[in-house]
């Protein structure tokens, strides 16, 4: 995908995340209602519930969390500037998630309004 403007044009980056899920210990998924906390704990996932208390998760459900994670693709360059991440919902209203694979943060991405997404 070409991004084009009136100074220059930039490749995209068809694959737009980039993870190994057999490193990945910790996921987090908050929205503006909840927040979801998933940990691996002995090569089994967790979900750390409001009470505090952690759970496991059903494995399958996972697996595929990760498999559409990684499916995202781009398609185009919304906007550049912050001042217009609140037209497509890439701000506070979004959804931000975030992937760790040890004490590493190797995705931190915010997802909006029909897909729009960036990358902070």
């Amino acid at each position: 995908m070409v991004y084009f403007d009136s100074s220059k044009s930039t490749e995209l980056e068809k694959e737009l995340v980039s993870v190994d899920t057999s490193k990945v210990n910790r996921l987090t998924i908050e929205n503006s209602e909840e927040t979801v906390n998933l940990y691996r704990e002995n090569q089994r996932w967790q979900v750390a519930l409001t009470t505090g208390k952690r759970v496991t998760a059903v494995a399958d459900k996972v697996t595929s969390l990760f498999e559409q994670l990684i499916d995202i693709r781009t398609d185009r360059l919304a906007a550049k500037d912050q001042s217009n991440w609140v037209d497509y919902q890439v701000d506070s209203t979004g959804t931000h998630i975030q992937v760790q694979e040890g004490d590493d943060l190797t995705l931190d991405m915010t997802v909006g309004q029909s897909g729009s997404t960036t990358i902070f």
